[in-house]
């Protein structure tokens, strides 16, 4: 059985503050600010709603960042969706070398939009200057 991926859109966000703790017992965490987002898309289209955005991002001795993102997005059409999920990248060899992968879940009360509820997402992305631009796709 084949998978399929469907597009689901663009996200895209803007980076703003970051903090950098450089030694935890986690691992090098840099916490991003989401400064903007924006999905566009045909059946998902929104912008970042409220200043709660960032990812939480942990870079591991080997250069292998892990992400935890999460922000809440306003549909176009008034609904309210809260993203979150991990992903991963190298930036063994500095930020924006390599591709970024984001498994973003999201949940919502808002009947129009209860599908995505149960869709599993993937997306993949880059990161320039301060912008990380990623293609979402569901997964059938």
């Amino acid at each position: 059985m084949a998978i399929e991926l469907v597009p689901l859109g663009n996200l895209t966000f803007q980076l703003g503050t970051q903090s950098l703790l450089r030694t935890t017992p986690s691992g090098m965490r840099l916490i991003s600010e989401l400064s903007a987002v924006e999905w566009t898309g045909e059946r998902l289209r929104g912008q970042l709603r409220g200043a709660a955005a960032a990812d939480w991002l942990i870079i591991g001795a080997d250069g292998i960042a892990t992400l935890d993102i999460r922000f809440v997005l306003a549909t176009d059409d008034g609904a309210i969706l809260y993203v979150h999920g991990p992903g991963r990248s190298d930036a063994s060899k500095g930020a924006g070398s390599a591709p970024s992968y984001f498994v973003p879940y999201i949940e919502t009360d808002d009947p129009r939009y209860a599908w995505l509820n149960r869709t599993q997402l993937i997306a993949k992305g880059q990161l320039t200057g301060t912008t990380v631009a990623f293609e979402v796709f569901e997964v059938r």
